[in-house]
């Protein structure tokens, strides 16, 4: 999957399912000659750039878009080696409070990119303008309307430009290290008062998180006037070096080399208004073809010339030049094989198609649990023009010595694919509660393999679905109906030879725990359920902003749902189930960085009437092993806790680096160590009758809150680029837990 971000080199490193981005930039001095420095003194300094920014907001008060053509190129080394070139011919367009983008009509490139995709990124930046987007920051620019407040400008010499004009050299520095700003020279003529060339660095409220390890970068620009009053970029030259690794794994040194040159300015000229609606900056044309004059406007140099006749068909591939080393590369297969990654680990593309293919064929399905024993099963797709899907399950249960089976039948309809028909049919076991918790119950199996406890209970379920959903896709809203039959039974009394497994009994001695840590592992009763025949009907109104699954940090969105079962849809069963889901992420402070600070706030509440089964009642999860996130109580031990009736609240904020970043502990930031501070507070409600009821059916009384459960922790993330340490302390209650898990990301 490939993300384009403007003014970034995205480089797609499929082998490893990894994608990142990141942009480079070096200086280089453009003035002819430079005088003695005179003394500093910022007054003086502040005092131009005053005259400069007020002198900027006159003629850009007259300006309201401009387009401009634009030659680049773009070349990526290996020490000291050229290693890939792209050249471009683009058209420039800007807005005003939008800022530039970029419509590349002309690309030629070097033939050995294959195994990686590199989007180099896009040099039409204006470094007059108030903001300066970089990588997914929003620098301040040197001459925004506050950028008195946000730098130290320091008079530090005088020189003249090419044309002999009289410049002033200015040193600006950030007043603070959170916000992200540059560091560097200006060249400032006095009249009228315009930057003439800026050479410039990312400051060090610029921080890229790990998987970067080193970064090393600045920019040069020149500017020229336009039209007698408007100053706009003529060129832009930028280099830098990337380094980029995890623990056990580490990828060559990337240095980067990029030219841009401006010609034919029309000021606030018309612009298409759709090019601006879009979420890329960076546009390549279908029907792009090479540049055929670039090379004069960009002269290439001896290596470079070279470099186009070297890297040619049969010449070392990027993801040979770059390949990563260490122990942690074999993990790339294997997440292929265990997680269906979008990976390449082969060298042949069309290999590598092939294996794509049966992977739609196959799609094995692994997990082991309690009951299952050692769920072995495959569920094949097949898709049809996006508009028909065919998906098959059949898998092998050990313990049970059975097979499950099923399928589903999906398909959209309108120019949009806006309406959704879908029908599915499963017979097999399935989860009494969490089974919102995607993508736990191979987690699940490996905990217990390990000697821990299984998290879920199970019945099993023979069902039947047919749906209906209309997406509003302007609106991301999704308006569904859905019809269920289903036919519950608790799991009959087997025993495994293999697992020695007696379900009733509730006992396992799992041999491999017996040879590995010595001992039974012994697993708490599978519960009896309510059984019988269960209709219902289910109607479902969501919104949500963003991809993911509702409930994931970073997510916005809400989702209202009804479930009704009744005697007149021939149900053995009557209730009714309200229940709202809702999360939210907000930016809480240094909203210009690429990853700002954030709040994420989860919100679950249900309410039910009539005699809910055990096997439908509301939850509010407890910490389910190395996977806490939110949602989760993390000072509750086992169980979930239970009810007719719900309502929790969970929160996270995310302080990234920054407080390591205000005590100078710099060491810790360059390995991207953050904090994060979190909390859970929630209960659940169940009458006397209901909870003698449930105890009577699966043999257990049922976990309920009998009064709210309060809990807040710190989280140490990024502990050696792969965990996080937590304590957490429970407020309702004098008690303190360690936690320690797989380490967030974004």
């Amino acid at each position: 999957m490939q993300r384009s971000v403007r003014d970034s080199l995205v480089l797609r490193l499929l082998r490893w399912g990894i994608g990142w981005a990141f942009l480079l930039s070096v200086p280089a001095p453009v003035v002819r000659a430079q005088q003695a420095p005179s003394p500093s003194d910022s007054s003086a300094g502040a005092q131009l750039m005053r005259r400069v920014i007020e002198h900027k907001r006159l003629w850009r008060s007259g300006l309201d878009t401009y387009r401009s053509e634009m030659a680049s190129r773009f070349t990526l080394l290996k020490s000291e080696d050229i290693s890939f070139i792209e050249e471009t011919a683009s058209t420039v367009y800007w807005r005003r409070r939008r800022g530039p983008w970029q419509v590349v009509t002309e690309r030629s490139r070097t033939a050995n990119e294959q195994g990686y995709r590199v989007a180099s990124p896009s040099p039409a930046l204006n470094f007059y303008d108030d903001e300066v987007r970089i990588g997914g920051f929003r620098l301040i620019g040197p001459t925004h309307p506050d950028a008195l407040e946000h730098y130290r400008f320091r008079i530090a010499g005088r020189s003249r430009a090419d044309d002999g004009t009289p410049l002033r050299k200015v040193a600006v520095t950030p007043t603070a290290r959170l916000q992200p700003a540059f560091a560097g020279t200006l060249w400032v003529q006095t009249d009228p008062p315009a930057l003439r060339r800026v050479e410039l660095r990312p400051a060090r409220g610029v921080i890229f998180q790990p998987p970067v390890q080193k970064f090393e970068g600045a920019y040069r620009q020149r500017f020229k006037r336009v039209a007698g009053r408007f100053w706009l970029p003529a060129n832009l030259d930028i280099q830098g070096r990337l380094e980029v690794g995890v623990p056990t794994i580490q990828f060559p040194t990337m240095r980067f080399r990029q030219r841009a040159r401006f010609s034919n300015y029309q000021p606030n000229a018309p612009v298409p208004d759709s090019l601006f609606q879009s979420a890329t900056r960076r546009r390549v044309l279908a029907t792009a073809r090479p540049p055929d004059a670039l090379p004069d406007v960009l002269p290439r140099t001896e290596p470079q010339r070279s470099a186009f006749a070297r890297l040619s068909d049969g010449a070392p591939r990027l993801d040979e030049v770059f390949e990563p080393r260490g122990f942690g590369t074999w993990l790339g297969p294997l997440s292929w094989w265990l997680f269906d990654l979008d990976v390449d680990f082969d060298p042949q593309r069309r290999a590598r198609r092939e294996r794509q293919e049966r992977w739609q064929l196959l799609r094995p399905q692994l997990w082991y649990d309690r009951v299952d024993g050692f769920h072995l099963g495959a569920s094949p797709r097949l898709n049809f023009n996006r508009r028909f899907q065919l998906t098959a399950t059949g898998a092998y249960e050990t313990n049970l010595e059975r097979f499950s089976y099923g399928g589903t039948a999906e398909g959209w309809i309108g120019p949009h694919r806006q309406i959704e028909l879908g029908a599915s049919y499963r017979d097999g076991t399935d989860r009494r509660f969490g089974r919102h918790l995607r993508g736990t119950r191979l987690a699940n199996g490996i905990d217990m393999l390990l000697g821990d406890q299984d998290y879920f209970d199970y019945y099993e379920n023979r069902r039947a679905r047919g749906w209906l959903r209309y997406h509003v896709r302007p609106a991301n809203l999704r308006l569904g109906v859905r019809f269920s039959d289903e036919r519950h039974r608790s799991v009959a009394t087997d025993t495994s030879d293999i697992q020695h497994f007696d379900v009733r009994a509730g006992v396992t001695n799992n041999i491999l725990t017996e040879i590995i840590f010595g001992g039974d592992d012994r697993q708490r009763l599978n519960p009896s359920i309510e059984e019988g025949h269960l209709r219902s009907l289910r109607f479902q109104v969501a919104w949500r902003d963003g991809r993911g699954p509702l409930g994931a940090r970073g997510q916005r969105g809400a989702r209202l749902t009804v479930e009704t079962s009744r005697d007149a849809l021939g149900s053995d069963f009557a209730f009714t189930r309200y229940e709202l889901d809702a999360n939210w992420r907000f930016d809480t402070y240094l909203a210009r960085r690429r990853y700002p600070l954030t709040l994420d706030v989860y919100a679950t509440a249900g309410v039910s009437t009539g005699d809910l089964p055990p096997q439908r009642v509301g939850t509010l999860p407890s910490d389910l092993s190395q996977y806490p996130d939110l949602g989760m109580f993390r000072t509750l031990d086992g169980l979930p806790y239970e009810g007719e009736h719900w309502a929790g609240l969970f929160w996270m904020h995310d302080f990234r680096t920054v407080p390591f970043e205000l005590m100078g502990l710099d060491w810790l930031v360059e390995r991207g160590l953050s904090l994060v501070l979190y909390g859970g507070h929630g209960r659940t409600w169940m009458s006397a009758n209901r909870r003698t009821e449930s105890e009577n059916i699966t043999g257990i009384p049922p976990k309920v809150a009998g009064d709210f459960h309060h809990e807040v922790g710190l989280s140490l993330n990024g502990v050696l680029g792969l965990v996080h340490l937590d304590l957490t302390a429970r407020l309702d209650e004098s008690s303190l837990e360690p936690g320690l898990g797989l380490a967030r990301v974004f």
